[in-house]
């Protein structure tokens, strides 16, 4: 007899148990070592018997490299360029100081291909990029050195690029479990829209992040830049065909299953523009006709679980609605505020410091000088030494913006304070000139290196009011 019950059992159901935070470890291999799938990434995290959970190494921040000191003692020594500790699961800051012994280590074993290694611009006709006067688009394979270091230089107000490598890769997990219409229904597109600064460059370092992420899965992982100018010039009344032939190669392309592309359509609202408002047009066919063919070229890419689609843009309004019906994940780029601007000029000048630009900087601060006789009389900086007062600035000189608060807040004529400051009165300009504003200054308004701190600020602070006075006259409101 079997007796069916809705009470509960005698012993209860266990709860699944909670998954450990997951540290990812990215391991640069040079060109001349072993082949990164060659190397056993626990033969790289564990070495002559010691362990990074054990010994001097219990300890890691994220977003930090582990020394060459610490890593000296591991097997593969020779063949190691960085290890680089990226981040962390479930992580509600990236400088939490993190115990190995409480997560479990993913590593991923990576080198990074030149530039010109698997780069090319092939035309929709099969002919080669030095056969056609605009080539509609680029393929690059991943990782690749020209876009090493970009993802960690992205700064902006909210994590947004952590938001969109956790929800691909989640996705990708979920992927490998389904199939029929949730996959269908699910396929990896993207957009970046809105106005904003950085978009193209987030796209690229994501592409980037999730080939080292994902090499397990795939053995090779391209970038395919799609010039959407291009498919409307010369061509312009044949767009349609070059479109579909520019979708046929990538489907080509993916049929490779061991190949994981992702492919970049930067601006477009150009490619996608809404059909209604083309309906008045000279060429309304010609261009109707690209929209369909590119809307049907994404549903057909649904169905490969091979390929990302993610698309930059400006101008969200302009776009087909069909189209954004087919984006999974529409995420708005902001420009950057006064704290992300802070950090812009931050990192620009350790770095313009790093290079000779920016001369070193007298560590004042009476605790320090009291210590070293005659700290405080230095009048030139001589040997950059901790004893003569003289440092190349650095993060203590200079630190984020929380600390900053901490230690300088009152100090109004430290370098930080300043630069605080500066950032401040540089609202509404995008994070594309605020990058490039340090240097500029320092081209415009200063005339010998390596340049004081204090010259280089007083320029950024001069640069940034010609720059807003500009844009207050070109604004067409005015």
């Amino acid at each position: 007899m079997v007796s069916l019950s809705s009470t509960p059992a005698t012993q209860p159901l266990s709860q699944p148990s909670k998954a450990r935070p997951v540290l990812h470890v990215e391991v640069e291999v040079g060109s001349k070592g072993s082949q990164p799938s060659i190397l056993d990434p626990q033969l790289v995290t564990r070495g002559n018997g010691h362990n990074m959970a054990e010994g001097e190494l219990s300890h890691v921040k994220a977003k930090s490299n582990i020394g060459y000191v610490q890593y000296a003692g591991l097997d593969h020594t020779e063949q190691l360029e960085s290890i680089h500790i990226a981040d962390i699961t479930a992580a509600t800051s990236d400088e939490l100081c993190i115990n190995l012994a409480d997560v479990d280590l993913d590593v991923q074993v990576f080198e990074l291909h030149s530039y010109d290694d698997g780069t090319t611009q092939p035309n929709c006709d099969g002919a080669p990029a030095e056969e056609s006067d605009l080539p509609e688009a680029k393929v690059t394979r991943l990782p690749n050195r020209a876009l090493h270091g970009i993802w960690d230089s992205l700064i902006f107000d909210e994590p947004i690029p952590t938001r969109l490598l956790h929800f691909t890769t989640r996705m990708q997990e979920m992927m490998k479990r389904c199939s029929g219409f949730l996959r269908s229904s699910s396929q990896l597109q993207k957009a970046l829209m809105e106005s904003g600064t950085g978009k193209t460059s987030l796209c690229q370092a994501l592409a980037q992040k999730l080939s080292i992420r994902l090499s397990k899965q795939y053995g090779q992982t391209k970038l395919i830049e799609i010039h959407c100018h291009s498919l409307f010039s010369k061509y312009f009344s044949e767009s349609g065909k070059l479109v579909a032939k520019m979708f046929a190669s990538i489907e080509s392309i993916l049929d490779e299953r061991d190949t994981f592309l992702y492919v970049l359509i930067d601006e477009i609202e150009s490619l996608a523009s809404a059909r209604e408002h083309n309906i008045g047009g000279s060429e309304p066919r010609d261009s109707l006709r690209a929209v369909n063919v590119l809307l049907t070229a994404l549903d057909r890419l649904r169905s490969r679980s091979n390929v990302l689609v993610l698309c930059t843009s400006n101008l969200i309004e302009a776009m087909d609605p069909a189209f954004l019906d087919r984006v999974d994940l529409k995420q708005y780029v902001p420009g950057p505020c006064a704290k992300a601007r802070y950090e812009i000029y931050r990192m620009c000048y350790l770095e313009l410091s790093q290079c000779g630009i920016i001369a070193p900087v007298h560590y004042y601060d009476e605790g320090v000088a009291s210590m070293v006789e005659g700290a405080g009389e230095c009048e030139s900086p001589g040997t950059v030494t901790f004893e003569s007062g003289w440092h190349v600035l650095d993060d203590d000189l200079m630190p984020a913006h929380d600390i900053m608060q901490l230690r300088y807040w009152s100090k109004l004529d430290s370098p930080a304070r300043i630069l605080w400051d500066i950032a401040e009165k540089s609202k509404n300009l995008s994070g594309r000139i605020s990058r490039r504003l340090p240097a500029l200054a320092m081209a415009l308004h200063t005339n010998s290196d390596p340049c004081s701190i204090e010259d280089a600020l007083e320029a950024l602070s001069r640069a940034v009011d010609e720059e807003l006075l500009s844009k207050d006259k070109s604004d067409p409101r005015r």
